[in-house]
């Protein structure tokens, strides 16, 4: 669709781990990667970026929370079409 930006699975990769290179520096230890896509490649870049931090940092715990999912979790029985994007 026109618009759409697409950011490569190295880029994702790189945007989460800065972001908590850089949470993990003013002393955060507990962090939930959020993924909003149901995309296979979101998903392994989030892991390749926990992946990464687990071994550069020992006091750390990192979640990845796959937010379609739970979606469709909690609007089964309440929403009565399929899910899936918008328009």
């Amino acid at each position: 669709f026109l618009g759409t930006i697409t950011i490569s699975l190295e880029t994702m990769k790189f945007l989460a781990t800065d972001i908590v290179d850089s949470l993990h520096s003013q002393g955060m230890r507990n962090a939930a990667l959020l993924l909003g896509h149901l995309g296979s490649a979101q998903l392994l870049s989030l892991e390749l970026s926990a992946q990464e931090l687990l071994k550069r940092y020992r006091d750390i715990n990192l979640a990845i929370v796959r937010f379609p999912e739970i979606l469709k979790k909690l609007l089964a029985g309440i929403v009565d079409e399929p899910f899936g994007h918008a328009g």
